[in-house]
């Protein structure tokens, strides 16, 4: 193990660590359908060490006798919270992509320990967030899976493509529908689908509708649902 750090204090082998730990935690957020992914995760953790370098570079090689490599890392940190706050979208009461927001703060943070030479802390790190995000996610299903609901989803489009759309954004969730009818009104073409799930998931799966291209309505729980 202490060869092992002697050896990974080279600048280009830090950040091929940060690489990696940034990989891994965006291996699972992409295979989760999120929308900071495999290369977002790896571009900040990479991003955030190789900065932390040059602010070590800085205070240690003499050039700059008064420089102090916290500057730089806590730009860092609020440069990634503004990329953290773009992550968080709102629709009618309910905030999504709060976990998103702080994996991406937390793989900056393992970029910053990766850069300043504190490898074991930066591993850790990463296995406490495979933990928190794979194994406490699962626990959070399963405990509040008795919240889950029956609920109807009613899409106006203006094209009779939008099932496309609508399947994808129910893969990306996890969601299988039930009960999916498709008809033609003055508004366009009507797709009715039911789908049983807890109020967040509910609300991605609007968000992810609204955002479709030939979306023009999406309501949740219409009154009338022809079965």
């Amino acid at each position: 193990m202490q060869q092992f750090l002697e050896t990974i204090q080279d600048p280009a082998l830090r950040i091929a660590l940060a690489v990696l730990l940034g990989g891994i935690i965006g291996l699972e957020r992409e295979l989760h359908g999120k929308s900071a992914g495999l290369r977002t995760n790896i571009l900040i953790c990479a991003g955030s060490c190789a900065l932390m370098i040059v602010s070590v570079h800085f205070a240690t090689s003499g050039s700059f006798p008064n420089a102090d490599p916290a500057r730089i890392a806590a730009q860092v940190v609020s440069g990634i919270g503004f990329i953290g706050a773009g992550a968080i979208l709102q629709s009618r009461g309910s905030v999504i992509g709060l976990t998103t927001a702080a994996t991406i703060w937390v793989v900056a943070g393992v970029g910053l320990c990766v850069g300043a030479g504190l490898f074991a802390p930066a591993i850790l790190i990463t296995l406490f967030m495979l933990f928190v995000l794979v194994i406490l996610g699962r626990i959070e299903t399963i405990v509040f899976r008795s919240r889950m609901h029956a609920n109807v989803i009613r899409v106006i489009a203006t094209s009779p493509e939008v099932l496309s759309p609508i399947h994808q954004a129910l893969d990306e969730i996890g969601l299988v529908p039930d009960t999916i009818r498709t008809s033609r009104t003055e508004r366009g073409v009507e797709v009715q689908f039911g789908v049983t799930c807890g109020v967040a998931t509910l609300r991605r799966l609007e968000l992810s509708l609204a955002r479709a291209t030939a979306v023009s309505e999406v309501s949740i729980n219409p009154e009338e649902f022809d079965r």
